[in-house]
């Protein structure tokens, strides 16, 4: 418990033990004993507010030192902790209580609920907020009547209906709190301002959504109107059958503005059910329009309070308009300037981010300067909110910023072009979470209605997601987000929109009450449920983030449960499928360890077997005419077979001198394999792949990385050596325009050891002089290649990746297609167009749909890297 933390950090940091505390507290009045305070600070006893002021006063902060700001920091602690302690107290049992509940509950029939204890742990994180609004607002003068009023228990519709400076955020403030500390109502509230930069049916719902949870003792889900509505009908329930009254609390409907993209007006979440136990409780200035709510709801039913404006506040009103306008009128120009920052920035901002925007030194006189402006120029237009080591100004009523928002002296739009430069400077350090101004992070967003373009910009910065959830909280941020659906994005950058949604409202319930020393935690989160979605593009930005962070500390690399929207069907199981390829009438043939067997896709189960080898089938391949060529491998036996004749022996054609892995056969495959009974004793070929030309392109064997041309109308002549890579050839597959796709992969040393590396290639037509074009990389080793019609190369790989690359577009990257459950041991193109996979171990064969990718990625690094 923070109080009980926070007294106990205070008393030994003035050297004291708890009996030498209790007894300078004796000597000085205090009646108080060393039990006592121990309690106090396990939280096992909230005491009064007196003893705990005359305790920080007297023993633990004397000599003035619990000044305004001090006594309220404890004041909001030991708050905090008492409201904790009454909602967790248990009701006292009686003897019999038990089995007498233990009965009921046997007999079908619940406890009443009035008499179950309360299992939520601290009060929503939202009434921090409130209280602050309670003592910001000025003292209620002259409200009684309408206190009393409000505060009857009727329930329904209640609209309050004020002018600007009638008091009527005050007095929803003195109604929100004075009931909830009476204990008889449960309150649940939301304050809007345009000032502060809250004013949204999004932010309405972050507060309100978490506060029914908690009333409920629920853990709180996604902030959406379906989870509001759900959560009010158990919590108007739960008000019925225990006899409890619950009001909801909305200030400051009129203060929202419409937006591009907005989905619902706040006034369009207020609830149709209302009874005698549940009221609503709203406030509006005069003439607001909720005419698009539907006929028959109950706000059409409200009693009307209209509040007078009283003399005091208009007074303070016309003494702050005057003190702008003779602002305006000086020849101050630094003064001028700042009041247009503020009026720009639209919300609370401090000091220093005020100089930052000016580009001006934070020297001492400056900072003196600043002070004066803010305390004194416009000491009656702005109040000061915030902690006091962290002091934030805004307008004290919205009134005020529309009124210096509509000064055409201002220039509006320009200075919101430098406060967006200066937040681009900050962006360029990647969101220094130790000092970046907290304006940035929590209201900054909320004045980019009009600019959802740079919304989206801003919200696709990982750094400033990681830096931005655990200050202004994982609801809010969501809230910001979904501004942005009216950004006329592309189909690219909505997606990628779509899937930063997902994953924070997937991760909501493990991210709230994270802190700012816990950002590799959110990257973390939000990692795992990137991948889980199959999220490529977040994935990578999250993975670059925690590869570049401070370590030692491990990041995800992949999750066993994932989404993948190109998966068409699961074929079924097949184990030990080491190479396939589809057949002209649409069935599929493939090795099964000694076997070569054909299926039709729609049936595995049911795969007829063509022939058993002496060794496992290494690799197979339809020819034009219909024959099936497949290669063993260790006997190196290259064999055809005629699914004509069923029932034929296949016909032996020769045998490679090495040991050849799975291969793609060109057009003219009958000639490549003639051609390679000559090769037997030339070289030790690993990869082949037949061009378009007749021609066969070979690695020369071992690692060298040299690929060799062979004639096959030249018999006995040497191969030409046509290029040679720097690393190893793991893959060859000829493109339908004659030119060679080709993967080399090599391991490389990283910091935990090594790890593969495959780079995909392509040689022009002919194979040419001339380098070849890389058009990618991939950290993981390649496990199977092929080529669609189209040209584009598919590689699987070790890690389950399925890649997809543009041979024409180099500085692309991979299109992941998606992700197998394991390692990719194969690769078939069907006739339709669609890709079918094997898996090493677990056998699965999925159909997948290229033309539907996940994303595109860019990854660096190896998997389940520890930074040391």
């Amino acid at each position: 418990m923070a109080f009980g933390k926070k007294l106990q950090e205070l008393v030994s940091s003035k050297g004291l033990t708890l009996g030498q505390a209790a007894q300078r507290g004796r000597q000085r009045g205090l009646q108080i004993t060393k039990q006592q305070l121990s309690r106090w600070q396990r939280g096992e006893n909230i005491p009064e507010w007196p003893p705990v002021q005359q305790l920080l006063s007297v023993v633990l902060l004397p000599n003035g030192k619990l000044d305004k700001d001090a006594e309220r920091r404890w004041y909001d602690l030991w708050h905090a902790a008492r409201e904790y302690r009454q909602s967790n107290r248990r009701r006292p049992q009686t003897p019999g209580t038990r089995a007498r509940t233990s009965s009921a509950t046997r007999a079908g029939t619940p406890p009443a609920a009035s008499h179950r204890p309360r299992t939520g742990a601290w009060p929503p994180a939202y009434w921090a907020t409130v209280r602050d609004i309670r003592r910001r607002t000025p003292q209620l003068k002259g409200r009684d009547e309408e206190l009393s009023v409000l505060t009857d228990g009727t329930g329904g519709y209640t609209w309050v209906v004020g002018e600007p400076y009638a008091g009527k955020t005050a007095l929803l403030a003195a109604v929100a709190t004075d009931l909830r500390e009476a204990g008889n109502t449960d309150v649940v509230c939301y304050f809007m301002s345009h000032r502060e930069a809250n004013a949204d049916g999004e932010r309405l719902l972050s507060a309100v959504v978490p506060q029914l949870a908690a009333l409920l003792d629920e853990p709180p889900p996604v902030a959406d109107s379906i989870n509001l509505q759900a959560l009010w009908e158990r919590a108007c329930d739960r008000a019925e059958s225990t006899g409890r009254t619950l009001l909801l609390i909305v200030d400051g409907l009129d203060e929202e503005r419409p937006y591009p993209g907005r989905r619902l007006p706040a006034y369009g979440l207020l609830p149709s059910r209302v009874s005698g136990r549940v009221a609503v409780l709203l406030s509006t200035r005069p003439g607001f329009d909720m005419s698009e709510l539907p006929l028959g709801h109950p706000i059409q039913d409200h009693r009307r309070i209209g509040l007078p404006t009283l003399e005091e506040p208009r007074r303070a009103a016309v003494l702050a308009r005057r003190e702008m306008d003779t602002l305006l009128d000086s020849a101050d120009d630094e003064a001028v300037d700042i009041l247009a920052l503020l009026a720009a920035a639209g919300g609370p901002i401090g000091s220093d981010d005020l100089l930052q925007i000016q580009q001006t030194p934070a020297e001492p006189h400056r900072r003196r300067r600043l002070r004066r402006i803010l305390r004194g120029d416009l000491a009656h237009s702005l109040e000061r909110v915030g902690p006091p080591d962290a002091v934030r100004y805004q307008f004290r009523h919205l009134s005020l910023l529309e009124h210096a928002q509509k000064h055409p002296d201002l220039g509006a739009l320009e200075v919101r072009q430098r406060i967006h430069a200066w937040a681009r400077g900050w962006s360029e350090t990647r969101w220094d979470p130790a000092r970046t101004p907290a304006y940035l992070l929590d209201t900054y967003p909320a004045t980019m209605m009009e600019e959802p373009g740079l919304l989206y910009e801003l919200t696709q910065d990982v750094n400033w997601l990681v830096t931005a959830l655990p200050v202004a909280g994982v609801d809010t941020v969501i809230a910001f987000l979904r501004r942005v659906d009216g950004a006329g994005l592309t189909d690219a950058d909505r997606s990628a929109h779509e899937a930063l949604v997902g994953a924070l409202s997937g991760q909501a319930s493990q991210l709230r009450g994270a802190g700012p020393q816990q950002r590799l935690f959110v990257a973390r989160q939000l990692m795992f449920r990137a991948l889980e979605d199959s999220a490529g593009r977040l994935a990578g930005k999250l993975h670059t983030y925690l590869s570049d962070g401070p370590g030692p500390h491990l990041y995800p690399f992949r999750t066993t449960r994932h989404r993948e929207p190109a998966l068409l069907a699961r074929s079924g199981r097949l184990d030990r499928v080491r190479t396939m390829a589809a057949l002209p009438d649409g069935r599929v043939v493939a090795g099964l360890g000694e076997r070569l067997v054909v299926w039709n896709p729609a049936e595995p189960s049911a795969a007829t077997e063509l022939s058993r080898h002496t060794t496992h089938v290494a690799a197979v391949d339809v020819l034009p005419d219909g024959r099936v060529a497949a290669i063993e491998w260790d006997g190196r036996g290259i064999w055809v077979h005629d699914l004509a004749e069923p029932g034929g022996k296949p016909v032996e054609l020769g045998r490679a001198a090495g040991t050849p892995l799975p291969h793609k056969l060109g057009p003219d495959a009958a000639t490549a394999l003639a051609r390679l009974r000559e090769l037997r004793n030339a070289i030790t070929v690993h990869w082949m792949a037949a061009l378009s030309d007749g021609c066969i392109v070979t690695d020369a064997g071992g690692s060298d990385g040299r690929l060799v041309r062979w004639d096959p109308h030249r018999p006995g002549a040497d191969p030409i050596e046509v290029g040679r890579h720097d690393a190893p050839v793991r893959a060859l597959a000829a493109l339908p325009d004659g030119r060679l796709a080709t993967v080399t992969g090599e391991k490389k040393l990283s910091q935990v050891g090594e790890k593969d590396e495959s780079r995909v290639w392509v040689w022009d037509s002919g194979m040419r002089p001339g380098p070849p074009m890389e058009i990618g990389r991939h950290w993981a080793a390649v496990t199977a290649v092929a080529a669609l019609a189209d040209g584009r190369v598919v590689t699987g790989h070790r890690t389950g990746h399925i890649l997809l690359w543009d041979s024409t577009a180099p500085s692309s990257g991979p299109v992941e297609i998606g992700t197998h459950p394991d390692s990719v041991s194969a690769i078939a193109v069907l006739d339709d167009g669609r890709l079918l996979t094997a898996g090493e171990w677990g056998g699965w064969l999925l159909a997948w749909n290229p033309d539907e990718p996940v994303s595109r990625r860019s990854w660096a690094g190896s998997p389940a890297e520890c930074r040391p």
